[in-house]
């Protein structure tokens, strides 16, 4: 527990239910530990409080907080949080933790995932085969538990076993999206763990993925964006921990698509360019291949046109040369054959090299 505070829990609950800046929450923290008045009441009557400040310390419910404590939740100290944290401008000085502490065991990195709510279905594949390979080498995944990305990187870790981490943008007890609630209680109950900067009983609000973006960025040793249109708050992340001097990794993605456009930009700004999961690991140091062998993704695509299946299947056999295409498919002419090869391509599917084209992934 912190030292001005120490055995006196409670008023740690009512300064993180403010959500008080950097500076302010010093300033009221020195006032408040060098007088004789019960520390929660001094709080209340501090001067430098807002109207809002004050009315979130007000709505704070102790009731919810007791009940969540109960079921596991505990006030985490930063000592005892991933040393990323400590490592930043302004560091928390609690964060709220349900499950394990999985960064003090034997899993030594963290990857934060990020990327769009609203998915491709490229990028899905991609987001499964980088998340899958990744956690299947013991790296800790870290995300926001959002819809797309998020979800997709949590359920990938859990089903090989390894530890992921969800920081929130609400508080402990408010699951957002609440249909995620069973994948979160399914995290905790795995071996990893859910953390939050929000005071029990905090609701979404436009505001707070932004803090908890930035908290990802502070916790992971380096990031990887899968897909980002142009207002990602998974930029967010990215440049934050660009800021903080980490490695951001992006998969590159179509030019004529928004839902590369921030990707391809965090590209331009100087993030590593990645197409296969052991690009990332060996940055990580990390060795690739311990657990699995070289393999391209094993999730193969939904196609509503057969012609496309007949090409993504032909290429799954090897890199092909245009006649070698139009001899396998020979009831398609050569500017059919073009016309989808160019759609394949545009889509994320299949990429041309010199001569040759082959799949993408």
């Amino acid at each position: 527990m912190h030292a001005m505070f120490k055995g006196q829990q409670e008023i740690w609950h009512y300064l993180i239910a403010a959500e008080l800046s950097a500076s302010k929450l010093s300033k009221i923290i020195q006032d408040i530990s060098a007088g004789e008045q019960n520390p929660v009441q001094a709080l209340l009557l501090h001067p430098a409080l807002t109207a809002s400040e004050k009315r979130r310390i007000q709505g704070l419910d102790m009731k919810k907080v007791y009940a969540s404590m109960e079921k596991g939740v505990e006030l985490c100290p930063l000592e005892d949080l991933p040393v990323g944290l400590s490592q930043i401008d302004f560091p928390p000085a609690f964060l709220y933790k349900w499950g394990n502490k999985c960064w003090e065991s034997k899993y030594i990195k963290i990857l934060a995932i990020v990327g769009t709510r609203k998915l491709s279905s490229a990028g899905a594949r991609v987001a499964k085969w980088f998340s899958s390979k990744i956690a299947e080498e013991e790296v800790i995944i870290v995300s926001g538990g959002a819809y797309g990305v998020d979800t997709i990187a949590h359920q990938s870790a859990l089903e090989k076993h390894t530890p992921t981490i969800v920081m929130m943008a609400t508080g402990m007890d408010t699951f957002q999206p609440s249909s995620n609630q069973e994948l979160f209680v399914n995290v905790k109950d795995n071996g990893g763990c859910l953390l939050s900067p929000f005071s029990i009983g905090a609701k979404w609000h436009n505001s707070r993925p932004l803090i908890r973006n930035y908290l990802i960025a502070a916790i992971a040793d380096a990031v990887l964006v899968i897909e980002a249109p142009a207002k990602s708050g998974a930029l967010v992340t990215a440049n934050a921990a660009a800021a903080m001097g980490k490695d951001v990794y992006v998969v590159p993605g179509g030019i004529d698509t928004d839902q590369y456009a921030g990707s391809n930009q965090l590209i331009r700004d100087g993030a590593t360019l990645v197409s296969h999961p052991s690009h990332v690991l060996e940055d990580l140091c990390v060795q690739y291949g311990k657990n699995n062998k070289l393999s391209r993704v094993q999730i193969a695509p939904v196609f509503e046109n057969k012609d496309h299946k007949n090409i993504y299947d032909l290429l799954k056999k090897g890199p092909k040369r245009m006649d070698e295409i139009l001899e396998n498919l020979s009831h398609l002419s050569a500017p059919q054959i073009m016309c989808m090869l160019t759609e394949m391509e545009l889509e994320g599917f299949i990429i041309k090299e010199y001569n040759s084209y082959s799949l993408s992934i």
